[in-house]
């Protein structure tokens, strides 16, 4: 009663349980938040977009993934990931860009502000001074 709409109970998970809601090729995101905002997180990510994305995840945890056409053009993907970053920022929360084309990969911020940056930096270059392991992959070119 408390959900409304068509809601039944069931003995097995559903087909799509425990599934990314994104295919290989689309554009995958994951957004963190406290769960008290994740509403806003994902409203925030529809009003962005203009429709509706699918989203799965653990609301329990406020942790959970969306995905993007893989036809999205890279510029409507950095708006989108942008306003619902601006959103999170309020909030404590964050989106990363798991997964995407090239084109969008080379269009957008994967990682998004990252406030320990430096620090990382710092770490890595102790550990790793002939930048040997793995350089590039991390957030910020690290």
């Amino acid at each position: 009663d408390l959900l409304g709409g068509d809601v039944t109970a069931a003995a097995s998970a559903p087909s799509w349980w425990r599934r990314y809601p994104f295919r290989p090729a689309d554009v995958a995101l994951r957004i963190e938040v406290p769960i008290a905002d994740l509403h806003a997180a994902v409203y925030a990510l529809r009003d962005a977009a203009g429709a509706p994305v699918p989203v799965r995840g653990s609301a329990g945890l406020g942790v959970v993934h969306a995905a993007l056409s893989a036809d999205t053009p890279p510029e409507l993907v950095a708006t989108v990931v942008e306003g619902v970053r601006a959103v999170l920022r309020a909030r404590n929360g964050r989106c990363v860009v798991v997964a995407a084309p090239p084109a969008v990969r080379a269009a957008v911020d994967l990682w998004g502000e990252l406030p320990d940056l430096p620090l990382r930096r710092r770490v890595k270059e102790w550990f790793d001074p002939a930048r040997r392991l793995a350089p590039g992959r991390y957030p910020g070119g690290i």
